[in-house]
């Protein structure tokens, strides 16, 4: 989800269709819609058009193109960045002694 500070809540899309080709073999497509759902958001900075093409739909891509676009637009101004952190993960193993069967 993408969010202007004038405009509503964007939800991104990367469509997965699969398409079948004239001998069955059957291939993934992914529709990719994100990329210009991101141009129109960020059309204040043409500069990152060419790296929102390449990027693909995941939380670290999206929060450096967000930075970048934050650089061209706000200045000298600070501009907050939302960014989840991702929860630590711990795992614990023990052995296990004991009966046999």
């Amino acid at each position: 989800m993408i969010e202007k500070e004038d405009g509503p809540m964007i939800r991104l899309d990367n469509q997965e269709m699969v398409i079948e080709d004239e001998y069955g073999t059957k291939y993934i497509h992914k529709s990719k819609r994100y990329v210009g759902q991101l141009k129109a958001a960020f059309s204040e900075a043409p500069e990152l058009h060419p790296t929102l093409e390449q990027m693909n739909l995941s939380l670290k891509p999206m929060i450096q193109a967000t930075k970048k676009y934050h650089e061209y637009v706000c200045g000298d101004q600070e501009c907050i960045i939302f960014e989840k952190k991702p929860p630590i993960f711990k795992a614990t193993f023990r052995r296990r002694f004991g009966t046999n069967g």
